[in-house]
């Protein structure tokens, strides 16, 4: 079954949905497509806006881009406090706070270490899998 852009993207804010609600937190939905962010996060009076990208990794790692749907304009950070990034082969989570993607046009996320041991402007996901907990660094 061949599915859009658009219904792989809810399939990702559904599972994101799922998951923050499993960790104690309610879910608020934007009404209509006009808010800057996917989805509202709340738990104990904390409160977190978050913009989900669905995404499908390509070998041993995976590529955020932090530019519009026109690739001309960066996103505006400031609309949001955390990226969460949902892989949907592997139905991964990971949860990146928006000062650490802050002035990229790109953000990658290493899935196994490089071939060639690179290091510089990549990230382990291991460091933001699943790691719901980051929410309460805002």
């Amino acid at each position: 079954m061949t599915r859009s852009t658009s219904s792989i993207g809810q399939i990702g804010e559904v599972a994101i949905m799922h998951r923050l609600m499993k960790h104690g937190w309610q879910v608020l939905i934007p009404y209509g497509n006009s808010a800057p962010y996917d989805l509202v996060a709340e738990q104990n009076g904390k409160i977190v806006r978050l913009q989900v990208r669905t995404t499908f990794a390509k070998s041993s790692s995976i590529r955020v881009n932090c530019r519009t749907k026109n690739n001309r304009v960066r996103i505006n950070l400031e609309s949001f406090d955390f990226l969460i990034l949902y892989e949907f082969n592997s139905e991964i989570a990971f949860v990146i706070p928006r000062a650490e993607i802050m002035g990229k046009a790109a953000f990658f996320l290493r899935l196994s270490p490089s071939q060639s041991g690179q290091i510089k402007g990549t990230h382990s996901a291991i460091e933001y899998q699943e790691r719901w907990d980051k929410l309460y660094m805002v």
